[in-house]
């Protein structure tokens, strides 16, 4: 619901639950069989009229980057990204650059891979509350996915006028 993805299939939700449950009870990484469940209803929510979904990527090195920055917790819960501060500050300036570059143009989201997605939306959540991160494994096979930008940790910073 934080995210804004309704909850109102109750149905869905609940079988999900009672498949993954046996697997594990941490509340992320079931959160994320849910989500994985819910694709239609994510994917109809970043669909445009002509029903394409417009999507932010991250370059192949920023995506390497981010997968293998993904520490698992002892509890065997959702993983987290154990990214350097200057990394991961570089990381959010990154996104937050292609947000703003875009922002005018209508809906879009932050495609990022399925481990990754849940981390990478607590990293950004604070500073682009409103850029929505999703899986992959969130959207249905048959959108058409378009990508508007790429987001890419090696690029240079933006100067700004002081």
């Amino acid at each position: 619901m934080r995210e804004g993805v309704s909850v109102r299939d109750l149905q869905t939700i609940l079988e999900s639950l009672s498949d993954y449950v046996g697997r594990t009870r941490d509340p992320d990484v079931l959160t994320e069989f849910v989500r994985q469940r819910l694709a239609r209803t994510i994917t109809r929510k970043y669909t445009a009229a002509d029903g394409s979904l417009r999507f932010l990527s991250l370059a192949p090195e920023t995506e390497d980057l981010v997968l293998r920055s993904l520490q698992a917790t002892e509890s065997g819960g959702a993983p987290t990204l154990a990214l350097e501060p200057e990394l991961a500050r570089r990381l959010v300036v990154r996104i937050r650059e292609q947000w703003e570059l875009h922002q005018s143009g209508g809906t879009f989201v932050l495609l990022a891979p399925p481990l990754a997605r849940a981390p990478l939306r607590r990293l950004i959540e604070r500073t682009l509350p409103r850029l929505a991160v999703v899986s992959s494994a969130e959207l249905l096979p048959t959108v058409h996915i378009e990508r508007i930008g790429t987001v890419d940790i090696r690029s240079p910073e933006r100067t700004r006028a002081a």
